[in-house]
């Protein structure tokens, strides 16, 4: 906690003193040390067959400690490398790997094609391979430094080799290949096709992936890398590529909707950059609960398109789409349909009908005292985008009111957090009250101050009550807010949301 909380104080610090940033920083980082979870301890101690619920326990706190090395070394990295490269050796191997990343990255965004080419060479053993970084590198590196880009291509294979890494959405080895193959030996990127497909066969992860509105799923990781590069294959291998797909009818079905694989989805990913106003990217999501995950969103999404029409009824109707919205269900899959409904039909109301607008917010604060407080981002903001809303109208007491019945929702999710039964074994700081809290202050502080203060006084946990005060601090000097972590890591579930987006 000491170590987060002086990262977010370092921000603080930014408005008001400069020059202690670097040193709250490094402090931040330093912190971390004292935590005796490191990634050698923790696989000792899988080998030595430790039971699962301490395994858990140790998994979680290396990931916090790991997260938050990680997050001091990038705040630091941009005020002074130098130290960053001096305190990398004490970090973890899978920081030192990010943080390599994170300065190949800087390197290449300044020009310094050289230095990020050294960095790379320069990766510890055991950290993951930067290959976001050297996918960004090899894009800019010019048409005489074709060698370059072999030399990347084959470090990337060895270090696949090593240590196979998938990043649904993001770049990795299997990408790499989509992206160059032209750019080296065709035997050369045969054997990384046939590397990849032979290390994903023991991964049965799910795969969901997509841009736009084009999304395409899989049952494992290696469907899902038939789909990625047979279309690759068949450039080099036609009959192979005709051979293997035949065995995945998920591979060969998608594969006849996108011809290209994974280009039909998002074409930018290719050799070349980004042009002028282009946009690209793709998101997706693996796990093996992923299944349960997206059925629960296709239940959500059944209410949602009708709250989207209960939402554009009030642009005009505000009366009847508080009616609509009432008679939807309290609560149904990860969502509360009817507070979700009221709370939109209040954002739209308020400019034109504030008395409109009043009603939605009591409406929604009554719907809610029925709803089992849910820590997933869907349910967890109603209160505080409510007390927005009601000080934006002028209504001063109903903020307070929801403001009481947030800061109550706060604490029967804390008595969830830790439960003695199956209790929350995630970083406090992370949460689902934790972001609740925090949420909250910062929309208390649009009542005044003093109301901010008045809710953090009533918080009697210290470590969430310094964190709050850290919170209000940071909204009155203007720090912009930024998503953060909220997970639960117990018996009964494992998630995270990262920002707002959820990772099983």
């Amino acid at each position: 906690m000491r170590s987060f909380l002086l990262d977010a104080i370092s921000r603080s610090l930014k408005e008001c003193a400069p020059s202690a940033v670097r040193g709250a920083l490094v402090t931040a980082f330093m912190a971390t040390l004292a935590m005796p979870e490191t990634e050698e301890r923790v696989a000792q101690e899988t080998d030595a067959g430790e039971p699962k619920d301490q395994l858990i326990a140790s998994l979680t706190r290396l990931d916090t400690k790991e997260q938050l090395q990680t997050d001091a070394l990038r705040n630091l990295l941009s005020i002074d490398d130098a130290k960053v490269e001096s305190l990398l050796p004490q970090a973890e191997p899978r920081v030192r790997g990010t943080l390599f990343n994170m300065m190949v990255l800087q390197a290449v965004d300044t020009g310094n094609l050289d230095t990020a080419l050294r960095l790379l060479n320069q990766m510890p053993q055991g950290s993951i391979f930067a290959y976001g970084a050297a996918t960004k590198l090899m894009l800019e590196l010019p048409q005489n430094r074709e060698a370059d880009i072999q030399i990347l291509f084959r470090r990337a294979m060895e270090a696949d080799r090593n240590q196979h890494v998938t990043i649904v959405g993001g770049d990795d080895f299997g990408s790499m290949i989509v992206r160059f193959w032209q750019h080296i030996p065709a035997a050369v990127a045969l054997d990384a096709i046939h590397q990849v497909l032979a290390e994903s066969q023991s991964n049965k992860d799910s795969v969901s992936i997509g841009s736009g509105p084009s999304r395409v799923a899989f049952s494992t990781e290696h469907d899902f890398r038939l789909f990625e590069l047979v279309p690759v294959l068949r450039q080099l291998d036609e009959s192979e590529a005709d051979k293997i797909v035949s065995d995945s009818p998920e591979a060969k079905a998608q594969l006849e909707q996108f011809p290209k694989g994974i280009q039909s989805i998002d074409p930018t990913v290719r050799d070349t950059l980004l042009r002028k106003g282009e946009g690209g990217g793709t998101t997706g999501v693996a796990g093996q609960t992923l299944g349960s995950v997206l059925a629960e969103a296709v239940g959500s999404d059944a209410y949602n398109a009708r709250i989207s029409e209960i939402i554009a009824m009030a642009e005009n109707n505000p009366r009847p789409a508080i009616t609509a919205a009432s008679a939807l269900p309290l609560s149904a899959a990860s969502i509360a349909p009817r507070s979700k409904a009221l709370i939109g039909v209040a954002r739209v109301a308020m400019k034109k009908d504030p008395a409109a607008t009043r009603d939605a917010l009591e409406s929604m604060a009554n719907s809610l005292k029925d709803v089992e407080p849910s820590a997933h981002y869907g349910q967890r903001d109603y209160y505080a985008d409510g007390i927005e809303i009601a000080v934006h109208i002028g209504e001063i007491e109903l903020a307070k009111r929801l403001l009481k019945g947030g800061m109550d929702e706060a604490e029967a999710l804390r008595r969830k957090d830790i439960d003695a039964n199956d209790p929350n074994l995630a970083f406090k700081g992370w949460w689902p009250s934790a972001a609740v809290l925090t949420r909250l202050v910062q929309s208390a502080s649009r009542i005044s101050p003093q109301t901010a203060l008045d809710a953090i006084a009533e918080i009697s946990d210290p470590e969430l009550h310094a964190l709050c005060e850290v919170t209000l601090a940071n909204v009155n000097l203007g720090v912009p807010v930024q998503g953060g972590v909220v997970m639960v890591t117990n018996r009964s579930t494992q998630w995270a949301e990262f920002g707002g987006g959820a990772q099983q």
